[in-house]
């Protein structure tokens, strides 16, 4: 990989967030890395599909932030929480059974598999 000049061009505008009605299938936060993954209808098949993104702290406004940009420091967690993503949506396919975290009947706040040890992230 070649690392040269940046483009001078302005980066897209993100594409907007997924519909709030329609949750991730899998969902990890691993440090201050978050990843999900979504499932979709495809012509022939279920599709999915991830997200990632990292959650800071703002120290001017001391409000939550999310970015989809990842820190050096992060590259692990990010590797690790596709990982896991991968390893979770192979079984699935495996198997032909729909492994979600996000059961109903789960008690609140047991959707989201913690993996750091930075206990204030609002989540």
């Amino acid at each position: 990989m070649a690392f040269g000049k940046r483009s001078q061009q302005a980066a897209p505008p993100p594409p907007p967030p997924p519909s709030p009605t329609k949750k991730p299938v899998f969902d990890v936060l691993l440090g201050h890395v978050k990843l999900s993954v979504w499932e979709n209808d495809g012509q022939y098949s279920k599709m999915y599909a991830a997200t990632i993104e990292k959650v800071y702290k703002d120290q001017t406004t001391k409000e939550w932030k999310y970015t989809r940009s990842i820190d050096l420091k992060d590259f692990l967690a990010a590797a690790r929480a596709f990982q896991m993503a991968y390893d979770t949506v192979v079984a699935e396919m495996k198997q032909g059974v729909r492994i979600s975290n996000n059961d109903p009947n789960a008690p609140p706040g047991d959707d989201v598999p913690q993996g750091g040890s930075d206990g204030d992230i609002p989540f």
